[in-house]
């Protein structure tokens, strides 16, 4: 739990120092603006809870946090979000969903010998390895390549149904506690970048870019 008092949360930490500390890893992705965005709404839309933080649990050598500075220098991608120059806002403003603020990677990517996602967005050569599907506490995160039209995907995250399929596991939760509440345009934004990989639709998906350039 995140709560904002002085004693048993953040309520002392500073914006540099919460920027800081929010890059695992999707969030480096974020603007500056969404970033100061959360940092209000944890600090000042949420009530202080006094809370004693549990004791931790890990043991030796995971406890030392010097250990994450190895993984940091080995892993982590800090670069923020670069919009592509090819692609039109909405495309854009999915991708940047996608791979920030939603982290649909954090699930439905894939895993490396370190427990690193294979890939952070679709560019390069491990880009095949982002959102192809995996296996989270026995839960199986579809591959979102090549899966379905802009209308089914957006009913998906608005309602957690469509006409393949109703979510269950740790996606209920993220419909209920997330994507149900986007705006309509945030809700269908990242829709049409995951239509772009999708191979059954794509004429249909390039029809409908055409008309609304």
């Amino acid at each position: 739990m995140v709560t904002p008092h002085t004693t048993s949360g953040i309520g002392n930490t500073s914006f540099a120092q919460f920027d800081r500390a929010m890059p695992y890893p999707s969030y480096a992705k974020m603007s500056e603006d969404d970033m100061r965005a959360l940092y209000a709404f944890l600090m000042k839309g949420l009530a202080p809870v006094s809370q004693a933080n549990k004791p931790a649990e890990m043991r030796w050598p995971f406890s030392m946090r010097w250990g994450l500075s190895l993984w940091n220098w080995a892993f982590l991608d800090d670069a923020p979000f670069t919009p592509d120059a090819n692609q039109d806002v909405v495309w854009n403003r999915g991708a940047y969903l996608v791979q920030s603020l939603g982290h649909c990677g954090a699930c439905h990517t894939p895993r490396g010998l370190a427990f690193q996602e294979k890939a952070m967005s679709d560019a390069g050569p491990a880009g095949k390895h982002f959102l192809a599907g995996e296996t989270v506490e026995s839960w199986h995160a579809y591959s979102l390549r090549n899966l379905w039209t802009v209308e089914d995907t957006a009913l998906l995250l608005k309602t957690g149904q469509n006409s393949f399929t109703t979510v269950s596991g740790n996606m209920a939760e993220v419909i209920h506690n997330s994507t149900q509440h986007f705006t309509d345009a945030d809700l269908t934004s990242p829709t049409w970048k995951m239509a772009s990989w999708c191979t059954r639709c794509s004429a249909r998906y390039a029809t409908a870019r055409t008309a609304k350039a």
